[in-house]
């Protein structure tokens, strides 16, 4: 039953309201406007308020536009309960934030319908607010986002998308369940809220994903200083919670005008500012540059000596087992690989290890994706440092095995086998091998 609390001065009209509306709403009176401010204050909130324009010991506009300033009690509907028709005075309640008002003498056939009217409204309301909101963080969506970013963009085309990746975070999942990876996700949508405020717009892309538009925001000192500071407010965080250690904040900003003047020419080119961030030891940030920019200052007349160009490309990441690549990164090493055989005639080999077997109620996507997982890490640490995998489809990983012949891959495939005995959730699947040597490729 829906809950409508009715505070004012005039006992014969409050004991009116009440007998009138009681068999249809669950009602709470109140003769004092601070103990209505009270009832509020302990975390109650109502569907709707009946407020009379004068209370016991108080003004009940004055009051109305207090709920209006707070933002628990904000989006509250009221409806405003006046003594004759004065316009003076409805202009006032409705300029304070009234949703209708009524007037005397009541006349309850007209109250039954605006407060149902002022209902239904409000639903309306909520929901489609529910519709332009991420439902776990409660900021905006996709969706709305580029909406209010592209209808920015049209009026003054100035301003800056930060696309804001958080690293690790499968780690979170795996390692203290989902629920610990949904405090790691609020908790950066509210440092995002923080480092924004009423300059711009957070939404949450998905997933791990988020981006801010600020408003006016173009110049790089100041953009800067706005993505360090939501790193470190990150990083400070994460020390303080274990489920969170090993995890970071990756940056990729573009700006509109220099970088792009719609929404999908500024996504495009702060998502490839954050892949060079994250490919670039994560933690960090990155402007966009439509050239090859590994200075972050991103000044093209920057000249750099051999030693720090080595210091800028290497990857200084240590890693355990297989260098863990994407598929076209993969692709490249392969042929370089394949080159390097030809010449030298060095051993290698290309394995493709399947994930074979189903779930016994037919495939969970979820379990398969923890098995495939499992054995994506059963692989890792079974190889050595220069060898090399990708994941290849949901169910299927290919390694280059180098310097090792065809034999010697038995012992291989034991190990991954053994490491993932110890890794898998569920016996219904198994890995299943397939080989070739690479040099057979490069000479067919």
């Amino acid at each position: 039953m829906r809950s409508i609390c009715i505070a004012d001065e005039d006992v014969r009209r409050l004991e009116a309201l009440e007998k009138q509306l009681r068999n249809h709403y669950r009602v709470i009176p109140f003769h004092f406007g601070a103990d209505l401010t009270s009832y509020l204050s302990g975390g109650e909130e109502p569907d709707l308020i009946l407020l009379g324009y004068t209370l016991a010991d108080q003004s009940g506009v004055e009051l109305l536009r207090r709920l209006r300033q707070q933002e628990h009690t904000r989006e509250i509907p009221v409806i405003m309960l006046i003594d004759g028709r004065v316009p003076s005075v409805e202009v006032e309640c409705m300029e304070a934030g009234a949703e209708d008002i009524l007037q005397e003498p009541l006349n309850f056939r007209i109250a039954f319908s605006r407060i149902d009217r002022v209902l239904e409204n409000h639903a309306l309301r909520q929901e489609l607010q529910e519709a332009m909101k991420d439902p776990l963080t409660g900021i905006n969506n996709r969706s709305y986002a580029e909406k209010q970013i592209t209808a920015c963009l049209s009026e003054c085309r100035t301003g800056a998308y930060l696309m804001i990746d958080l690293d690790n975070f499968k780690h979170v999942n795996d390692a203290f369940g989902h629920t610990a990876g949904d405090e790691a996700l609020k908790l950066v949508a509210n440092i995002l809220l923080q480092a924004v405020k009423n300059d711009g717009i957070v939404c949450r892309m998905g997933g791990d994903e988020f981006a801010i538009f600020f408003y006016w925001m173009s110049d790089r000192s100041q953009l800067a200083r706005a993505a360090v500071d939501i790193l470190n407010e990150y990083n400070l965080a994460a020390v303080k919670n274990d489920s969170m250690t090993g995890t970071s904040l990756s940056i990729g900003i573009a700006i509109a005008g220099k970088d792009g003047n719609s929404y999908e020419e500024l996504y495009n080119a702060a998502d490839k500012a954050l892949y060079f961030s994250k490919r670039n030891g994560k933690n960090s940030y990155y402007f966009y540059s439509r050239g090859v920019n590994l200075n972050q200052e991103d000044d093209h007349e920057a000249v750099v000596d051999i030693h720090q160009l080595e210091r800028l490309i290497q990857d200084r990441k240590n890693f355990a087992g297989s260098y863990q690549v994407d598929y076209k990164e993969f692709q490249r090493i392969y042929n370089f690989i394949e080159r390097c055989v030809e010449r030298t005639h060095q051993k290698a080999q290309l394995m493709l290890v399947s994930l074979k077997g189903n779930h016994p109620d037919g495939d969970s996507q979820e379990l398969l994706e923890q098995e495939i997982q499992n054995l994506e890490d059963a692989i890792v640490h079974s190889l050595r440092r220069n060898d090399v995998s990708t994941r290849y489809s949901n169910r299927q990983i290919l390694v280059v095995l180098i310097d090792i012949d065809e034999d010697n891959t038995n012992i291989v495939r034991k190990r991954i086998c053994e490491n993932y005995a110890a890794l898998q959730k569920c016996d219904c699947y198994y890995a299943a091998f397939e080989q070739m040597p690479i040099e057979a490729i490069a000479q067919g």
